[in-house]
């Protein structure tokens, strides 16, 4: 297991298409007050009235005859939140992975750089044997154990009595 392709294809697959606007403060043109209740007529007649270009953090979005209030979105405004959407799951989808990918890592570094077996721990206490580990505490020892149970089957491990805290996750 790769950490690396893994965040590159949930950044591919989620956003590969996704396009950045110009970073602007969300401003509106010609911005007027709506009322709590409008009758329809009043609301067509605010439809009218109401602005048909916003400017935004992505730039100006335009609307049809109705304006924002009661128009439609262009066919560019469409493609440009499309894209926005695109970004923001793109972004998620990394914010969200980034505590799996960490840990792919944290096993991958477990078998190759210190060799450990299915099962076998580790005791990490040094910061150069935490490197890889992304939110490591410097002054925390770990004791990390691994097993793919694919390869072993159920395990049963045993803990000496005393005080001890940890997890136990199924990757």
């Amino acid at each position: 297991m790769r950490a690396l392709p893994i965040a590159l294809t949930l950044g591919l697959l989620f956003g590969g298409l996704a396009e950045r606007g110009p970073i602007a403060h969300a401003q509106s043109v010609d911005v007027t007050t709506i009322k709590d209740e409008l009758s329809p007529r009043e609301f067509r007649a605010y439809g009218e009235s109401s602005p048909k270009k916003l400017k935004s953090r992505i730039g100006e979005l335009t609307f049809t005859k109705g304006g924002f209030a009661g128009g439609y979105p262009s066919l560019e405004t469409i493609d440009t939140l499309k894209n926005e959407l695109d970004f923001q799951k793109a972004t998620q989808a990394y914010i969200w992975a980034v505590p799996i990918v960490s840990y792919a890592r944290w096993l991958e570094s477990h078998e190759e750089l210190f060799g450990a077996k299915d099962g076998q721990i580790v005791r990490l206490t040094s910061p150069k044997a935490k490197q890889g580990i992304l939110t490591a505490n410097a002054t925390t020892p770990y004791a990390v154990a691994f097993a793919d149970l694919s390869r072993t089957g159920p395990l049963v491990f045993d803990i000496p009595k005393g005080l001890s805290a940890g997890v136990v996750n199924d990757i």
